[in-house]
């Protein structure tokens, strides 16, 4: 493993962390206040997007050199195009198949991007600023 794909990886698996924690937190909350069954569906929806973007942060992350930089770059964009699709279709999988409750689904959704995008610019602001200074 390079010395640039070994920094990505551990802030790739804490990322990974922060919103797994986050999105078990919300299920218990949806679990007390409402039922075993909003629970679910918050889960879901948290998977929906955790599965594939974690899958595809794995393939990018996986050798990282400037060297391979076109090799990069396709994994790039057929690994978004793949992820989009792969959301698309956990989406229509767990909703037509359990017949979810939608809010509390997309509220799992949601809680998965906003802790992804506020848990990287955490991780990141301090693991990579007393790497650069």
């Amino acid at each position: 493993m390079n010395l640039v794909a070994k920094p990505l990886k551990s802030l790739l698996n804490r990322t990974f962390l922060v919103q797994s924690v986050s999105l078990f937190c919300v299920c218990l909350f949806f679990v007390f206040i409402k039922d075993a069954v909003s629970g679910l569906s918050v889960l879901a929806g948290g998977v929906v997007y955790i599965l594939p973007a974690y899958l595809y942060a794995l393939c990018l992350f996986s050798d990282v050199s400037p060297q391979k930089i076109t090799r990069i770059m396709c994994i790039f964009y057929v690994g978004e195009i793949l992820k989009l699709l792969l959301s698309v279709g956990l989406f229509l999988l767990f909703w037509s198949f359990f017949r979810l409750p939608l809010l509390p689904y997309f509220v799992g959704y949601s809680v998965s991007v906003i802790s992804f995008f506020m848990g990287s610019m955490i991780l990141m602001s301090k693991t990579m600023v007393n790497k650069v200074v």
